[in-house]
């Protein structure tokens, strides 16, 4: 889990290079790790949009079935693919994921947010935004995803 989450402080910080040696190296170590597997799919997904590459664009799109195949109890599998289809603008894919996501993992504050910006982005539906990320609040007091959010919003509003 270290791993995981030094190689997203790397994504922070650009420096996508070495957070995708990282996440190779971590699913070489333990390729049935499915945060690590899942998290490496998503820095390759970001590689290839910022270098146009459609090819391997594909062939991470594969990579993420691959990945809710292999590990279909792992929420974040569901929820990182639904970011990249919702990045595609492939809203109505995404809300499909973001449930299952949320089916797999009930108690995910994360889930609900993202699932609210989803709903933000794709049609512009405020009050259902609020209610996904009040949904997350009453799960987990202490989401602060949940309260930026929510903040922007009224702030927007």
């Amino acid at each position: 889990m270290t791993v995981s989450l030094c190689t997203q402080v790397l994504l922070l910080m650009e420096k996508v290079d070495e957070a995708i040696s990282d996440f190779n190296k971590a699913v070489s170590i333990n390729p049935n790790f499915p945060i690590a597997y899942v998290q490496k799919c998503y820095t390759d997904y970001r590689h290839a949009f910022t270098t146009r590459d459609m090819e391997k664009m594909q062939e991470v799109m594969r990579a993420f079935q691959s990945a809710i195949e292999r590990f279909p109890k792992c929420s974040e599998c569901y929820t990182l693919f639904a970011q990249v289809l919702s990045d595609q603008q492939e809203y109505e894919k995404a809300d499909k994921y973001f449930k299952k996501a949320i089916e797999v993992d009930p108690e995910n504050a994360t889930v609900f947010v993202h699932r609210g910006l989803l709903h933000l982005q794709w049609n512009g539906d405020v009050p259902k935004a609020i209610e996904l990320i009040s949904q997350a609040l009453e799960l987990d007091k202490k989401c602060e995803f949940g309260y930026e959010t929510l903040g922007t919003i009224e702030v927007q509003r």
